[in-house]
């Protein structure tokens, strides 16, 4: 039996596994008229998000004939090219019948050789066959994709867990306590919130019991593949030691100002010959790894937006301490970059402040910065440093309110609400 019957025989045996369901907002109906692309790092839980897809159309009476999910990691597809991928829909129909409705499911789409005139011509000849594709490249979403299925692509990403599903998945209703914030509900969110930070937002091991050595060496494992795979071999770099420099400066410099021109001055001071064009191209390869995200200082022109110093944040908090070792415990920069991602997963537009003073969050909506957030361990000691710069951005962006997010205090002053990070995660 050739690898393209087995792989579609053994799909129709297979038990889909016990998942936690996730919080991603997702309509049935999107599958009609679009197809879904769900793209996010490794390990996130993109297979397991499809899993929950192919469970709710099986609940809603969908024949698991009429459903076909392919990981093209899979070995023995290598190297997958669209005739190859023609044979294995051939042989679903042919075991299971002409459809008048099938869902397939791609899961690393990337695997797949010209995949995206292979998606093209499926979507235009084959209205009858719904597709949902995942792969582990923001660009997936951003640039390729998109530019070649303009207006026929839905996008979702799926990020590692949100402190909200971790309360969850404790048994604990994350809306509960976030309504009444206080006493038992205060002392149990603390230490969840705890755990969270410790354990990180990686589902394997924010769901596990692993020791702390187990952990570690999870999460190295997890960074060793991300940059082989995602930007080693997909961009056919072969300056690795200079790329790992590169990735070990940002690890170094989370939450903190940084300037092309100063990766460029530090690398070259090392040894390493290079063009600053090169530190621009490769951080944006880390980026579409999604090892890293790049927060701009907000100026009204983009030009001017591109050429200010930026702040870089880490995918998860737990990858510091696993890669770092030391230098990461700044408990106030894993509480900056937590609420960083999260704005991130609320798919908020995100800039920073600084004029004189700094702001560490302005969110960008409706053609105007709509809100200022500055995130602190606590305010004892430093309430002036963090209320003047958060006092600078409501004055240059014409804000009545502020928020300050800290570890657990609370607090109202002069239009700012202080309120721990933890309740803010649990508000949604």
């Amino acid at each position: 039996m050739n690898p393209y019957d087995r792989i579609v025989i053994e799909w129709m045996d297979f038990r889909i596994p016990p998942f936690f369901p996730r919080e991603i907002p997702f309509e049935r109906g999107l599958l009609d008229d679009f197809i879904v692309a769900i793209s996010g790092p490794r390990r996130a839980g993109k297979t397991y998000f499809m899993y929950q897809i192919i469970s709710g159309l099986l609940e809603s009476g969908v024949e698991r004939e009429n459903i076909l999910y392919i990981n093209l990691e899979d070995d023995r597809l290598f190297p997958l090219k669209p005739d190859g991928m023609d044979r294995i829909l051939e042989k679903f129909m042919e075991l299971y019948g002409e459809h008048e409705t099938a869902y397939l499911f791609l899961d690393e789409i990337q695997n797949l050789t010209d995949w995206q005139s292979w998606l093209k011509r499926m979507h235009a000849l084959k209205k009858n066959i719904k597709i949902v594709v995942s792969g582990s490249s923001a660009k997936l979403l951003s640039k390729e994709i998109i530019t070649g299925l303009r207006g026929r692509v839905f996008s979702v990403e799926v990020l590692p867990i949100s402190f909200r599903e971790y309360v969850r998945y404790k048994g604990n209703d994350p809306d509960k306590i976030a309504a009444r914030p206080h006493g038992e509900n205060a002392r149990r969110a603390r230490s969840f919130f705890r755990e969270y930070v410790r354990k990180g937002s990686y589902p394997a091991i924010a769901f596990s019991d692993w020791q702390e050595e187990t952990s570690r060496e999870i999460l190295q494992n997890y960074y060793e593949t991300m940059i082989l795979r995602d930007v080693m071999e997909r961009h056919g770099i072969r300056e690795t030691a200079m790329l790992r420099n590169l990735a070990k400066i940002l690890l170094t410099s989370v939450g903190s100002e940084f300037s092309y021109t100063r990766f460029y001055n530090n690398l070259r001071a090392v040894g390493f010959g290079l063009s600053k064009s090169t530190v621009i191209e490769y951080v944006s390869h880390l980026e579409e790894a999604y090892l890293f995200f790049v927060l701009n200082r907000w100026r009204p022109s983009e030009k001017k937006r591109q050429v200010s110093p930026m702040k870089p944040y880490v995918l998860d908090t737990a990858l510091l301490d696993a890669l770092l070792y030391s230098g990461s415990e700044d408990r106030g920069k894993k509480l900056e970059n937590i609420v960083f991602i999260e704005l991130m997963r609320r798919r908020k537009k995100v800039f920073y402040h600084r004029n004189g003073r700094e702001c560490d969050f302005l969110t960008y909506e409706g053609g105007k910065i709509s809100q200022a957030i500055q995130v602190t361990e606590t305010l004892k000691g430093n309430s002036g440093r963090e209320l003047d710069g958060m006092k600078e951005a409501m004055k240059a962006y014409s804000l009545s309110k502020g928020l300050i997010l800290t570890e657990n205090e609370f607090d109202e002053m002069d239009g700012v609400n202080v309120m721990p990070v933890w309740l803010w995660l649990l508000m949604g």
